[in-house]
């Protein structure tokens, strides 16, 4: 099946892969080695790369979270790709997002939410917000099949229940 995209528009919200990107603290920077350069009079460029997946813009295969969980390459991009909702909340550090904590009607199947609690990429920090669990049940009542936000992960920086994840 071919799809054409004629008429979408698509908005590339992801940070700069860079080796000035942070990561979590202890996973694996982002490198970039260089075998051949066209900048270095070459004839082409080529370079592998270092880096943990999760970095920058990502989506998370329930490969990751769920030991029986399908791994993103065999994902539909259906998932990804379409309509999509954002919603912005103001929230303190650190704090999971509810659903009481915004006052718009559910309008997509596709939701991210903007918190602005993770300013700088290319510097760490632990009081990001998150999701609840809570707000996991009530987008799945609401038909959402995609949820995503503006943090590094949708769990607390140190969580190690992955309650959102789960």
């Amino acid at each position: 099946m071919v799809t054409s995209l004629e008429s979408c528009q698509i908005f590339d919200i992801s940070p700069e892969i860079s080796p000035e990107i942070a990561v979590y603290p202890g996973d694996t920077p982002f490198s970039a080695n260089f075998l051949l350069d066209m900048k270095e009079g070459h004839h082409l460029t080529l370079s592998s790369i270092t880096s943990t997946v999760h970095l920058g813009a990502h989506a998370d295969a329930p490969s990751h979270y769920h030991k029986e969980g399908e791994s993103i390459e065999s994902r539909s991009l259906h998932h990804y790709l379409g309509t999509v909702q954002v919603i912005e909340v103001d929230l303190g550090q650190r704090e999971r997002i509810q659903p009481e904590h915004f006052e718009s009607s559910i309008q997509a199947p596709r939701v991210l939410f903007k918190t602005n609690s993770f300013p700088n990429p290319k510097e760490w920090n632990d009081d990001f917000c998150a999701l609840s669990e809570e707000l996991i049940h009530f987008l799945h009542n609401k038909n959402v099949i995609t949820v995503g936000l503006d943090t590094p992960s949708v769990d607390i920086s140190d969580d190690k229940e992955l309650l959102a994840h789960n």
